[in-house]
């Protein structure tokens, strides 16, 4: 990993504005809701960038239109907490426990989902390089990921980890 100082809210925005069109396409609404113009953690940008990313579109994948997106970050005691909830249809219970494995998959409505099943897996294996977490909660009015991470701290030769 390339380690260094990550504004967790630029790295949102960034991402967020990648999905526009294709929310926008589908009828879906994304909106992003920061507690802090900065929430800075020590990591690597681009493998954060690719959970985050994978987070959305899995949120969009399972959205149907009219429903929504919400990307939301705050930073918790001395950690930082991002959540990525979605209106779909939630998440079967018997399907929670396996998501993060390899090759899980689920179906929305009885279609198959089109993917192979990595993408959560790999996000656990980042996020857990990280020394974070990344849990899932889902009812039928929606699923909501979380991705915790440690906050770095402001020191005199720049940011480190806490």
């Amino acid at each position: 990993m390339q380690t260094a100082a990550v504004d967790v809210t630029q790295l949102i925005g960034s991402v967020a504005r990648s999905f526009a069109l294709q929310c926008e396409q589908k009828g879906v609404g994304l909106e992003v809701a920061c507690e802090a113009t900065r929430l800075i953690v020590r990591g690597d940008a681009v493998k954060l960038s690719w959970v985050i990313s994978n987070l959305i579109a899995n949120a969009l994948r399972y959205t149907p239109a009219g429903g929504a997106i919400t990307i939301s970050a705050g930073q918790e005691g001395a950690r930082v907490r991002l959540c990525v909830r979605d209106t779909g249809s939630g998440i079967a219970p018997e399907l929670l426990e396996h998501l993060f494995e390899r090759y899980a998959q689920g179906s929305v409505n009885g279609a198959s989902s089109g993917a192979a099943g990595l993408g959560l897996a790999i996000a656990r294996e980042i996020v857990e390089a990280h020394d974070g977490r990344i849990f899932v909660e889902s009812s039928a009015a929606g699923t909501c990921f979380t991705v915790e991470l440690k906050a770095a701290e402001r020191s005199e030769d720049g940011w480190r980890g806490s």
